[in-house]
């Protein structure tokens, strides 16, 4: 399995693991502002990275002559 396929896996479960954390700890115990949207950041920075290094999907395209 090539690296960048490998990075995306390991983002795709940091996400997961934020979303999880998220839901199940921060919500309950919500004692600050901003800590729910820090997590829910991390997570979506995590899970989209993840979809995009393995699916080898190139965000910003250049053509070459």
């Amino acid at each position: 399995m090539e690296r960048k396929k490998m990075y995306g896996i390991i983002l795709f479960v940091v996400g997961l693991v934020f979303i999880m954390l998220n839901v199940i700890v921060v919500y309950p115990n919500i004692s600050c502002f901003y800590a729910p949207y820090a997590f829910w950041l991390l997570a979506i920075v995590g899970v989209t990275g993840g979809i995009l290094l393995f699916f080898d999907i190139k965000l910003f395209h250049s053509e070459e002559n």
